[in-house]
């Protein structure tokens, strides 16, 4: 009998896991081979990545490969390994983004720092550009992405300003 309250107490999310959403908790649990801390921040990354690139409702190759690239470049993993979790996260945020997109944002923006938060608009951007336009509902999406975080807003426009040129808004 003591093994089986040993066994469901390990299995009673902590303090620390009630606030990650389930999507997270399953992709963290991909990058089991990875220390737990980095492994969450990488998962809400490729989940925010994935979020913007389903900001219109389908996710086109490019978006996808800027993913892939972003994965490659933060977390050093090979291309295929990129690959597989682009696909993970992007189905993950299809099946649960409408209830998780927000509590992912919010819990990163609780302890990322102002240029963590920065570097992540600035991903974020890219997947969005990545098609060499960003939509109305793309930015829209970005918009809310950066008031979820608590972003400064001077960094989000500094952010914004960069990629001016890919903007649908501002195309004649």
């Amino acid at each position: 009998m003591k093994i089986f309250k040993e066994l469901i107490s390990a299995l009673q999310p902590t303090e620390e896991k009630k606030n990650i959403p389930e999507s997270l908790q399953e992709i963290v649990f991909e990058l089991n081979d990875m220390p737990e801390e980095e492994a969450n921040e990488l998962a809400t990354y490729g989940f925010l990545l994935a979020r913007v690139a389903r900001a219109d409702l389908s996710v086109s190759d490019e978006e996808r490969q800027s993913i892939v690239k972003i994965l490659v470049d933060k977390a050093g993993f090979s291309a295929k390994r990129a690959r597989g979790l682009a696909i993970l996260v992007e189905k993950k945020n299809e099946w649960r983004g409408s209830t998780d997109n927000y509590i992912v944002a919010r819990e990163f923006g609780k302890s990322a720092s102002d240029s963590q938060k920065k570097h992540l608009m600035t991903c974020l951007f890219a997947v969005a550009a990545a098609d060499q336009s960003i939509s109305g509902q793309e930015e829209k999406e970005l918009k809310q992405i950066a008031a979820e975080l608590k972003m400064i807003e001077s960094d989000f426009l500094e952010v914004i300003s960069d990629f001016r040129e890919y903007r649908d808004i501002l195309k004649s």
